[in-house]
């Protein structure tokens, strides 16, 4: 395998970002194509190259730029494992397409697949800090294009905020730098900057106690009968797709079958809750979702300019007063779904450019 001191010759036009996942799998270039698709880790992490070779198929490239997060899942015994089936698996995927690889660590830096399996704490849960450095180098410095999108011009202060189908990640931006000192799951839930609340995976149990109905309150059941992605489906903030079955009882994304799966949650079916309460039992849990966000952001918001990425940004109730910056406003719906592989790509093509 070919290491990045290797690679000082690349075009990096052809450099491609991937993040790996414990649910989705993003790829994208740096030219706006990007693809993300469901791949549930837990289940399936020994199809890993194989499914990473596909998604590569569409595009052209010469080197690969890896962020993971993946390695929790519980198919792995711990991170050292995950860590080493990810790269193995990257590895083995890049060498199809004649690629080098490398793996973005929590420092900001790129390491070849042997160093990331040597220290798999730098490379595990690393894709907030991509996108996080990526959008501090970008809106804070040469590059305006992202600068002159915020109202208010240039600025010392950011929040990201990125809402994924699993996870909210918050992460400020002070004097154009990543302005935390948490790098592990564990230390970014402590601060704060890590909600495990996102706007697809997440059981409405975890986020619910009860829920009113008909003038009662009821004790929500402690099952997976719903989840966030039938909120965001029956308040008509996901797309529905009927030929899609990646839902709690495995039926149809549809807002009739979601309305079905939210009725379960306290006793009931579509016979006794019809769309409308459907819509009112999914409001408050809505709003407790973003009670849970709101808290978080707060607890470490230092002002700035509020940069929204991922495909979930309803959960964050945004004040009145903050410029907002959209990426999905500025680069297509999927890229900015993608984004922690548009940015480890990124971050690539800049470290690359540096050691020609």
């Amino acid at each position: 395998m070919k290491t990045l001191e290797d690679t000082g010759h690349c075009d990096t036009a052809r450099v491609v970002g991937i993040d790996i996942g414990g649910a989705n799998l993003k790829v994208s270039d740096l030219l706006g194509n990007a693809a993300s698709q469901f791949f549930p880790m837990w289940s399936d992490s020994d199809r890993l190259c194989d499914a990473l070779a596909d998604m590569l198929v569409p595009f052209e490239f010469s080197s690969l730029a890896v962020t993971m997060t993946g390695e929790l899942a519980d198919c792995f015994f711990d991170r050292r494992e995950g860590v080493s089936k990810i790269v193995d698996s990257a590895v083995a995927a890049s060498k199809r397409f004649n690629a080098d690889v490398c793996f973005y660590t929590v420092e900001g830096e790129f390491v070849g697949g042997s160093a990331a399996k040597q220290n798999p704490d730098a490379v595990a849960a690393s894709n907030w800090h991509a996108s996080a450095k990526c959008i501090a180098e970008e809106y804070f410095g040469n590059d305006i294009a992202l600068r002159h999108a915020a109202s208010s011009g240039a600025v010392d202060d950011a929040m990201v905020v990125d809402v994924g189908s699993t996870t909210t990640d918050i992460v400020p931006i002070k004097a154009g730098k990543v302005a935390t000192a948490s790098c592990t799951d564990f230390d970014r839930l402590v601060e704060g900057s890590l909600v495990y609340l996102g706007c697809g995976r997440t059981p409405v149990c975890s986020l619910v106690s009860s829920l009113r109905f008909r003038g009662r309150n009821v004790r929500v059941m402690n099952e997976v009968f719903a989840t966030m992605d039938d909120v965001m489906l029956i308040l008509g903030k996901n797309s529905e797709d009927a030929q899609d079955c990646q839902s709690a009882d495995q039926r149809p994304r549809t807002i009739e079958m979601a309305a079905n799966r939210m009725a379960r949650m306290i006793g009931l079916d579509h016979r006794r809750v019809d769309i409308s309460l459907a819509r009112d039992l999914s409001a408050q849990v809505m709003t407790a979702a973003q009670h849970e966000v709101q808290l978080a952001f707060d607890g470490i918001d230092n002002g700035g300019t509020i940069v929204m990425i991922g495909h979930g940004g309803e959960l964050l109730r945004v004040p009145a007063d903050r410029d907002v910056l959209r990426l999905g406003q500025i680069f297509n719906a999927e890229v900015s779904r993608c984004f922690p592989a548009y940015a480890v790509g990124v971050l690539l093509a800049k470290t690359i450019r540096s050691r020609a």
